[in-house]
């Protein structure tokens, strides 16, 4: 239905992905396994990303179920899961269809929303050279630069300065280093 999870039966299979606490050393469980509620209460994106919660938020962003305000904040928590560390923002790019939606965001959305998908493709990409080479392949790029010419003023440009700085017009203009 959208929403990547376990097969049923296998673990982490039930309501949310959480797995049954069971106490240590009891039906295979290693010493220091932890449930995803306990995941969750040591660091809450780490939870998050355990119980699939970035698929579920891809999932409603891509299937235009939210208002534009709930859709920016579905893009905000993915943002900040992927700021909270390097490992974080390349487990949500492994997220199914997500290097999809965000080209798909990045061609079809104005506003906040856009700005989210770009900050998002921007902590994705610094992430691992895996994950950029996903949003390459499915076509951030083409729609990264698609909004930087529509940004441009018209008949405007990007040019060396005078000292080799670059100058241009997006969002204001860029000034000479």
């Amino acid at each position: 239905r959208g929403c990547e999870g376990p097969a049923p039966g296998a673990p982490g299979a039930g309501r949310g992905g959480a797995r049954a606490a069971v106490p240590a050393g009891k039906e295979g469980e290693a010493p220091g396994d932890e449930t995803d509620a306990e995941a969750c209460r040591a660091d809450l994106f780490i939870g998050w990303v355990r119980m699939g919660v970035p698929g579920r938020l891809r999932y409603l962003v891509e299937s235009d179920a939210l208002e534009p305000a709930a859709q920016e904040h579905a893009l905000l928590l993915l943002c900040q899961c992927a700021h909270r560390s390097l490992s974080l923002a390349a487990a949500i790019a492994r997220t199914p269809r997500l290097p999809g939606c965000l080209a798909s965001l990045l061609r079809h959305t104005e506003g906040g929303t856009l700005s989210l998908a770009l900050l998002l493709s921007q902590l994705i990409v610094a992430s691992r050279r895996e994950s950029a080479a996903a949003l390459l392949a499915a076509g951030v790029l083409p729609a990264c630069h698609a909004i930087y010419l529509r940004a441009l003023p018209a008949g405007g440009g990007v040019s060396a300065g005078v000292n080799g700085g670059i100058t241009g017009g997006v969002t204001g203009g860029w000034t000479e280093v």
